[in-house]
C-alpha cells in the first residue's frame, strides 16, 4: 500500500502526516504539527517535515522545536517522498490549483509543489472541503450528537467550523454518496438578530468597511465580542484576566473564565458567541438544505461542549420562523476528532490517485479503484499528462493511442484542461468502426469533439484509421503509419464480453501477429472493424485500461477467476475501475 502525504494548513497551526488509506480508513504513519507563522512560506515548512525533523517518539512537538530559518532554502534530501501523492487542506479559497491563505501571507501553488518535491499528484482543497471529505473516516465516538434529527435522514450535508477564522462547506448528495464542495460563506455579511447584536454590528462598522460572520464567530470574533461587551456594559477587565490574556491565548483565557464562572462578562461573551454560532449554522443549513446533517468542526467547538449542549446553540439554530420544522429534522453533530481535516486530504488524494488496489489481477502492473467514472477520468487524465511530460522530456515526442467509449470520453474532456505540450504529441487509435468518415459513431469523431477541438494539437499529428475504406485496406495503411513507431501509451476499454480495442473473444483477429488487423464478424455492430493487434498493444511502453459500470462486472469476475479473455491478454497494464464495475465480493480475490 503506497503512502500519501496529507496536510491541514491553518492560520495558526499546520499539521502534516504521511498516511496509508484503506477504503475510508486512514492510518497515520508519521505526523508533525507546526506553528504556521514560524515559517515565511509553506515550502519551507513542508521541507522541514520531509527532511524528517521530529521528536524521538516520531511526532514533532508543537510548536516545532527546530524550524528551518525563515530565509533558508529547501536543499534537503527528499528522495523518499518523490512519486507519492500529496493533498493539502488550506484555510482560504482555492482557485484552480492555487490558494492564497486568508490569515497568512502564503501563496500555495499545487503545480509548483509537485515539481519542487516530485509528488506524483498534488491536490489543494479548501480546509472545510477537506473536513467534509474526512467525515467518512470518522467513527461514532468521533462525533457528539446535539440533535438526532429525523429517522434515516439523508440528503445534502454541511460543515461549519469556527477556529482562527470561520469556514463553511457543503456536501451534495448525488443519490449514492456525498460530493463535498467548498464555500467562502464565513465571509458573507453578518446579520444581527436582536438589539444587542445590532449594537455589536454598529461597533464593528466603525472598524471595518464590511462586517462578515467571521468577525464574530471565530477566535478573533470571541475577542471582538469580549471587547464590545466590556464597552457596552461599561465593565473593565479584571487584573487577573488581563494578565492571563496578555501572557497566553487571550481567547482561551476568556473561554476558561466563562466555563469556570469567574467573570460575568466572559460568561456573556461565550453565551453570545454560541448563540451567533448557532444562528449562522442554521443559515448554512437552510442554504445547503442539509437534510443529511450539519457538522460542527474546528478547534473551538470541542472546548466549549457544555455550552453547546445547554440549548443556546440549538435554539439559535432552529430560530428560522416558518422553516423551523426543516431544521428540527436535520441531525446536528460536533466533530470531536481534530484529525478530520487531515483525513480528508488523504482520502481525496487516494481517490484521485486510485490507491486502493485489487490484488492478483492477472498480467496487471497495477489496479486502481475510483469512486465514480468522473473521478476515474480525472485520475487517468492526470496520469496521461504526467506520462506525456516524461516522454517529451526524455524522447522529444509522445505517441498516444486513444480508445473509444463513454468512459474515455469523460477522460478526454478533463485532459483538455491539462497543460500538455500538444505540439509534440502524436495521436493514434486503438480501433475504429468501418463507417463513413465523420460518422458520429466513429472513435475519431468522438475524440475530435471531446479533445482535439479544444487543444493546440496540429492536424498533422492526428493519425486516424481510414476505416471508411474497409477493414483490410485500412489495416494495411495503418501498418505503414505505425512502421517504426513504438507507442508510449495505449488507452483501452473493456467490453462486457471482455473484448478490448476490437479484439473479441474467439475472433481470429486476436491470434494474428500483425501490428494492425482487419476484424470481421464482430459480435457488435458494425461487424467490420480495424484494430491494433495484440502484439502492438503489448509492445507499448504503457497500457492503461478505463473500466466503468456494472455491465463490466461479469467480465472482471471471469478474468479474476483466470479466464484469458482478450483484455486479460494485455500484459503489464495499469487498470482503472470505478466501484460499480467491481465484483460484489472483491475481497475474495
Amino acid at each position: 500500500m503506497a503512502a500519501i502525504l496529507a496536510g491541514d494548513i491553518g492560520g495558526t497551526k499546520t499539521r502534516l502526516a504521511t498516511v496509508e488509506v484503506t477504503g475510508s480508513q486512514v492510518h497515520i504513519l508519521r505526523e508533525a504539527g507546526y506553528a504556521s507563522r514560524d515559517f515565511a512560506t509553506f515550502e519551507l515548512l513542508l521541507a522541514d517535515f520531509l527532511a524528517g525533523a521530529e521528536s524521538p517518539n516520531g511526532h514533532a512537538r508543537f510548536p516545532h522545536p527546530n524550524p528551518l530559518p525563515k530565509g533558508e532554502g529547501t536543499n534537503v534530501s527528499l528522495r523518499g517522498f518523490r512519486g507519492i501523492a500529496a493533498a493539502f487542506g488550506v484555510a482560504g479559497p482555492v482557485e484552480g490549483r492555487v490558494a492564497q491563505t486568508t490569515n497568512l501571507p502564503w501563496r500555495i501553488d499545487a503545480d509548483a509543489l509537485q515539481q519542487q518535491f516530485g509528488f506524483s499528484h498534488c491536490t489543494l482543497l479548501n480546509d472545510l472541503e477537506a473536513t467534509a471529505y474526512g467525515l467518512s473516516a470518522l467513527c461514532p465516538d468521533d462525533l457528539l450528537t446535539l440533535q438526532a434529527g429525523g429517522v434515516n435522514a439523508t440528503g445534502n450535508a454541511a460543515v461549519i467550523a469556527a477556529g482562527t477564522g470561520l469556514g463553511e462547506a457543503g456536501l451534495y448528495w448525488d443519490g449514492q454518496q456525498h460530493q463535498p464542495f467548498a464555500t467562502e460563506g464565513g465571509h458573507a455579511s453578518f446579520s444581527p438578530g436582536n438589539e444587542l447584536e445590532m449594537a455589536l454590528l454598529r461597533h464593528l462598522q466603525q472598524q471595518h468597511s464590511h462586517v462578515s460572520w467571521e468577525r464574530v464567530v471565530s477566535g478573533m470574533g470571541l475577542l471582538t465580542l469580549h471587547e464590545f461587551l466590556r464597552q457596552y456594559r461599561q465593565v473593565s477587565v479584571p487584573g487577573w484576566l488581563a494578565e492571563e490574556m496578555r501572557h497566553g491565548d487571550a481567547a482561551a483565557a476568556i473561554s476558561k473564565a466563562a466555563m469556570a464562572g469567574r467573570d460575568e462578562i466572559c460568561s456573556e461573551t461565550l453565551h453570545c458567541f454560541v448563540s451567533l454560532y448557532g444562528a449562522e449554522a442554521g443559515n448554512l443549513a437552510l442554504k445547503v438544505m442539509s437534510c443529511g446533517g450539519l457538522y460542527l468542526g474546528g478547534g473551538i467547538a470541542p472546548r466549549i461542549l457544555p455550552l453547546l449542549t445547554d440549548g443556546v446553540f440549538l435554539e439559535a439554530f432552529l430560530n428560522k420562523g416558518r422553516m423551523r420544522h426543516l431544521l428540527e429534522a436535520m441531525p446536528v453533530k460536533v466533530i470531536l476528532n481534530d484529525r478530520a481535516a487531515l483525513y480528508g486530504p488523504a482520502l481525496r488524494a487516494a481517490q484521485l490517485a486510485g490507491m486502493e488496489i485489487i490484488h492478483d489481477m492477472p498480467n496487471a502492473q497495477a489496479v486502481f479503484v475510483h469512486d465514480d467514472p468522473m473521478l476515474l477520468g480525472a485520475a487517468v487524465a492526470e496520469r496521461i499528462s504526467r506520462l506525456a511530460d516524461e516522454a517529451i522530456s526524455e524522447r522529444g515526442v509522445f505517441h498516444l493511442a486513444l480508445a473509444g467509449g463513454e468512459t474515455p470520453r469523460r477522460c478526454y474532456e478533463q485532459l483538455r484542461h491539462h497543460a500538455i505540450d500538444w505540439l509534440n504529441v502524436h495521436i493514434y487509435f486503438g480501433d475504429e468502426r468501418c463507417l463513413p468518415k465523420g460518422d458520429a459513431q466513429r472513435n475519431d469523431s468522438m475524440a475530435r469533439n471531446a479533445l482535439f477541438e479544444h487543444v493546440a494539437l496540429p492536424e498533422g499529428n492526428i493519425h486516424v484509421m481510414q476505416a471508411e475504406l474497409g477493414a483490410a485496406e485500412a489495416a494495411a495503411r495503418y501498418m505503414m503509419v505505425l512502421n517504426g513507431i513504438r507507442l508510449d501509451l495505449v488507452l483501452l476499454g473493456m467490453g462486457e464480453d471482455g473484448h478490448t480495442a476490437s479484439l473479441f473473444p474467439g475472433n481470429p483477429a486476436i491470434a494474428s501477429a500483425d501490428a494492425v488487423v482487419p476484424v470481421y464478424q464482430a459480435p457488435k455492430p458494425p461487424a467490420e472493424r480495424v484494430s491494433l493487434g495484440m502484439s502492438t498493444l503489448n509492445a507499448a511502453r504503457a497500457k492503461l485500461f478505463l473500466v466503468a459500470g456494472e455491465g463490466k462486472r461479469s467480465a472482471l469476475e471471469r478474468i479474476l477467476l483466470g479466464e484469458t479473455l482478450p483484455a486479460a491478454q494485455v500484459a503489464g497494464a495499469e487498470w482503472h475501475f470505478d466501484r460499480a464495475a467491481l465484483p460484489i465480493t472483491t475481497e475474495e480475490y
